[in-house]
C-alpha cells in the first residue's frame, strides 16, 4: 500500500512538472528514466531543490545541446558528461548523468534595452548619456552600441551627415559620443549587446552646443571713403556652427599701420569705447542677409541696433572688421574676421578732411596723370617681354621639349637657419655652381644618363624646383627624380637650389632619411635621384587598422605598441640631428615621413629634399597635400619657421601615428584652424593614449614658441618609453578609432 501510494505521487508530480515546462513556468532540469530505470521520488525532488536555487533562463536547446554552468553559453558536451551535484540532507545526488535529459524552459539570451536613458551634458561636439543596464534575466550582456543619425544640422559639409557609430564592450552605465557636429541635432540608439546580437533598443534626441561661427568672416572691402564716413563691402558669411542672427561692424583705430589684438570680451559701444579709453568699438549691427553682398556706411550718425554709428575722425589710421553673431538655445557666440595686415590690406585706411570744391579739382589732374602713367608702364612691360621672348628663342632654343615639366612656385622644405652655416650664392652663375656641385660629388653619385630611366607619366609630386617623377636605376632599382631646368627658375629659387642641395650633401647620410643617390646632368637638365619607398607614414597607418577598431575581442590595430613608439622614436632622433645640423625642414607631415621594411623590421625614412608628394586616394586620383594642416600657428600667420615651428608639427605627427593615421583637427577646415588654435583647440586625447604621452604632445603644442618643448628632451622621453610601451599606448580598447577624412588633408 505504502509503495502504490509513492508511485501515484511520483507520477502526479512528473505530470504536473512537464506541464509546468511547456507553460514555461518551470525552470531547472528534469531527470528522465531510459531503458525502464526506476525514478527515486527523493532523487527527483533534491534535484529540482537545486535547480530552484540557481535560477536560469535558457534559449531552445536541442537534446545534444547541455548547460552546466550558471552563466550563458551554448556548447555542445559530449553524452553523460553533463553533471552537477545536488546536495540535500548532506548527501550528494548527481543532477544529470548518462541515464537522464535536460529539459529548459523556451525563452531569449538577448539582453532587453537600457533603462532611464537620459542626457547627462553636452558640449559643442559632445554628447553624454546615463541610462541603467537592462534587467538581466539570465542572459548574458556584453556591452553597447550606439548609432547616432543627423537629423537637422547647420554644417554645409557633406560629411557632416554621416551616421555614426560607437561600440563598447564593458557594460557600462556612461556613455561618450564625441567628434560631432556643433549645433546639431541627433536621434541616439543605444542596442544592448549579446557578443554579435543585437537586444533591446532605446533612443534619445539630443543636440550638441552652439560653437563659434566657422569659418571666420571675409574681412569687409572699403569702396570708398570721404569726410567722416566710409561705405564698406561686407560679404554673406557661411556658418557650418550654427545660424547666422547678425553681423556686427567693428572699427579699430591703429597707430603707425602697427595692428594690434583687441579683447574681444571689451567690445562695446562708441561711448563706452571713448569712456574706456579703447581704440576699438561696435558701431552697427545688421540682421542677416540673403544677397551674396550688403553695403554699409561707417560714420552716418545712425544708431543700429544699440549701437551709435559715430562719425570717423580724420587724419587716423583704422581697419574695419566684421563679427558673425550666432545665437541658439539662448547662447551666443560671435567670431570676428582677422585682423592682420595681410588679410586687412584693402580695409585699413587713412581719413583726411580735404575741401570738396579743391579735391574735384585736383581729382581730375590726378586722373589725367595716373593714366598717361598707365599707358607708358604697359607700353614698357610689352616691349621688356616681347625682347625677353625673342632673346630667349634665339639664344637658347630648346633640344628635348617633350621632356619638358612645368613649375610651380611652393616654400622649401629644407631651410638653413640664417648663421652663415651655407654661403650665399646670390650673384653666383648657376650653372657654375651646379658644376661646382658635380665636381664636389663621389664618383657613385655622377648618375650616366643611360642608367637612369624615367616614367615622365608616372608625376608624384609638383615642387618649386621641378617635377618628381618615377624612375629607375641601373634598370632595377625604383627611385624618385627630381626633374630641374635652370632656365625655367628665377634667380631666387635658383639660390634656394643651390642653398637646399649643398645643405643636403654637407650633413650627408642618416639611416632614417630617404637616401641620396646621386645627380645626373644632360644638356638641358639636372636630376637630382632619391631612393623610393612604398608608402607614407598616413598610408602605412591607415593599412594596419583593424576594421576601425569596431570588432569585439580585437586589437586596433595588428601592429604593436612597441613598434608604433619605436618609429616616434626614430623620427624624432631624425629631427634632432636636423636641427644639430641647423637645418629648419619647414615642412613636417604624415606625408614626408615615408616606410621601408628592412631586416623584417619598418622603419622610418623622412624625406627633406623637395614638396611633399601628391597623396593618391582610393579610387587612383592624386590630389595635392594641404600642408598648411601641420603648420604651427606663427607659421600659417606669418609664415615664421624655426626649429620650434617644427616641433609643433612633430607633435601632430604623434599624434597621427597614435591614432592611427586619424586627421587632425577633424572636425575644423584648414582656414579656419588659427583661430581655433589660437582659443586653445588641440586634438584630442583618447583612452587608448596614457596621460603622459599626450602631455608630452600638448607641450609640443604650446602656442608660444619659446615655451615648446626642445627636441633633444621629446627624444628623450620617447627613448623611455620604451621600456613600457604598453603603459603609454594600449589597443585593446573600448570604442572607436577617430576618422580619417581625405577630403580635409587635400587643398581643394
Amino acid at each position: 500500500m505504502k509503495f502504490k501510494l509513492q508511485f501515484i505521487i511520483l507520477l502526479t508530480l512528473i505530470i504536473i512538472h512537464i506541464n509546468a515546462i511547456e507553460k514555461g513556468e518551470l525552470n531547472g532540469c528534469y531527470k528522465k528514466t531510459q531503458h525502464e530505470k526506476r525514478l527515486s521520488l527523493r532523487y527527483v525532488k533534491n534535484c529540482f531543490d537545486w535547480c530552484s536555487e540557481e535560477f536560469y533562463r535558457y534559449s531552445i536547446i536541442d537534446d545534444s545541446t547541455c548547460m552546466c554552468e550558471n552563466i550563458l553559453r551554448e556548447a555542445k558536451i559530449e553524452e553523460g558528461k553533463c553533471n552537477r551535484n545536488c546536495t540535500h540532507d548532506n548527501e550528494q545526488i548527481i543532477c544529470g548523468g548518462d541515464q537522464v535529459e535536460s529539459i529548459y524552459e523556451t525563452g531569449s539570451n538577448l539582453p532587453g534595452p537600457v533603462q532611464n536613458l537620459i542626457v547627462n551634458y553636452t558640449t559643442e561636439d559632445k554628447i553624454v548619456l546615463l541610462f541603467d543596464h537592462p534587467e538581466r534575466n539570465g542572459t548574458e550582456l556584453t556591452g553597447y552600441e550606439a548609432i547616432a543619425v543627423v537629423l537637422d544640422t547647420y554644417s554645409k559639409y557633406e560629411w557632416a551627415r554621416r551616421n555614426i557609430t560607437r561600440m563598447i564592450d564593458k557594460p557600462l552605465h556612461k556613455f561618450e559620443l564625441s567628434e560631432l557636429i556643433p549645433s546639431t541635432e541627433y536621434n541616439i540608439t543605444i542596442i544592448s549587446k549579446n557578443n554579435e546580437l543585437d537586444g533591446g533598443k532605446k533612443n534619445i534626441i539630443a543636440a550638441t552646443r552652439l560653437a563659434a561661427p566657422s569659418p571666420i568672416s571675409y574681412v569687409p572691402k572699403v569702396l570708398k571713403f570721404s569726410n567722416g564716413t566710409a561705405n564698406v563691402e561686407i560679404q554673406r558669411a557661411i556658418n557650418n556652427n550654427g545660424p547666422i542672427s547678425k553681423y556686427l561692424i567693428v572699427v579699430h583705430f591703429v597707430d603707425n599701420e602697427l595692428i594690434h589684438d583687441f579683447d574681444e570680451t571689451l567690445l562695446d559701444t562708441y561711448q563706452k569705447a571713448k569712456d574706456d579709453g579703447l581704440s576699438y568699438y561696435i558701431t552697427g549691427e545688421i540682421d542677416e542677409f540673403q544677397e551674396e553682398k550688403k553695403n554699409f556706411i561707417i560714420g552716418d550718425g545712425q544708431t543700429y541696433g544699440k549701437y551709435f554709428n559715430a562719425p570717423l575722425p580724420s587724419g587716423k589710421h583704422f581697419h574695419v572688421l566684421v563679427g558673425i553673431a550666432s545665437r541658439l538655445y539662448n547662447e551666443e557666440k560671435i567670431t570676428y574676421s582677422n585682423n592682420s595686415h595681410h588679410d586687412l590690406h584693402d580695409s585699413h585706411f587713412i581719413l583726411t578732411q580735404i575741401d570738396d570744391k579743391s579735391s574735384e579739382n585736383s581729382s581730375d589732374a590726378i586722373v589725367v596723370l595716373l593714366t598717361v602713367a598707365c599707358i607708358i608702364c604697359g607700353l614698357v612691360l610689352l616691349g621688356s617681354i616681347l625682347f625677353y621672348g625673342y632673346i630667349k628663342t634665339k639664344i637658347n632654343p630648346r633640344i628635348n621639349r617633350f621632356e619638358r615639366h612645368e613649375m610651380s612656385l611652393q616654400g622649401p622644405i629644407l631651410e638653413v637657419d640664417n648663421n652663415g652655416f651655407i654661403a650665399d650664392v646670390s650673384g653666383i652663375n648657376f650653372k657654375e655652381k651646379l658644376q661646382e656641385v658635380l665636381l664636389s660629388l663621389d664618383d657613385d653619385q655622377k648618375i650616366i644618363r643611360k642608367n637612369l630611366s624615367l616614367d615622365i607619366d608616372n608625376i608624384l609630386g609638383i615642387g618649386q624646383f621641378g617635377d618628381v617623377i618615377r624612375g629607375q636605376l641601373n634598370t632595377n632599382i625604383p627611385c624618385q627624380v627630381h626633374v630641374v631646368s635652370a632656365d625655367d627658375m628665377d634667380p631666387p629659387i635658383q639660390t634656394k637650389f643651390i642653398r637646399d642641395l649643398n645643405s643636403l650633401l654637407q650633413f650627408g647620410f642618416h639611416r632614417n632619411m630617404l637616401n641620396f643617390m646621386g645627380i645626373c646632368q644632360t644638356h638641358d637638365w639636372f636630376f637630382v635621384v632619391f631612393e623610393d619607398t612604398p608608402a607614407t607614414l598616413k598610408q602605412f597607418l591607415l593599412s594596419n587598422r583593424q576594421n576601425d577598431g569596431n570588432l569585439s575581442s580585437q586589437r586596433a590595430t595588428n601592429l604593436s605598441e612597441n613598434e608604433l613608439i619605436r618609429l616616434m622614436y626614430e623620427l624624432g632622433e631624425t629631427i634632432e640631428y636636423l636641427h644639430y645640423n641647423k637645418i629648419v625642414h619647414k615642412n613636417l607631415n604624415s606625408y614626408n615621413v615615408r616606410i621601408k621594411r628592412q631586416n623584417s623590421a619598418y622603419t622610418i625614412k623622412l624625406s627633406i629634399f623637395g614638396p611633399t608628394l601628391y597623396n593618391i586616394g582610393e579610387d587612383g586620383i592624386k590630389n595635392m597635400v594641404d600642408e598648411e594642416r601641420w603648420f604651427a600657428p606663427e607659421v600659417t600667420r606669418i609664415q615664421k619657421f624655426s626649429y620650434k615651428s617644427d616641433i609643433f608639427s612633430f607633435g601632430l605627427i604623434l599624434w597621427e601615428i597614435c591614432t592611427l593615421g586619424a586627421t587632425i583637427y577633424g572636425s575644423i577646415a584648414t582656414n579656419d584652424l588659427f583661430s581655433r588654435i589660437k582659443k586653445g583647440f588641440r586634438p584630442d586625447k583618447y583612452t587608448f593614449i596614457s596621460e603622459d604621452l599626450y602631455q608630452l604632445m600638448l607641450n609640443c603644442w604650446e602656442l608660444d614658441a619659446n615655451e615648446r618643448s626642445e627636441i633633444i628632451d621629446v627624444v628623450s622621453h620617447l627613448k623611455q618609453m620604451q621600456s613600457a610601451p604598453n603603459y603609454y599606448l594600449n589597443y585593446t580598447y573600448d570604442g572607436q578609432l577617430p576618422y580619417y577624412l581625405p577630403l580635409l588633408e587635400i587643398k581643394n
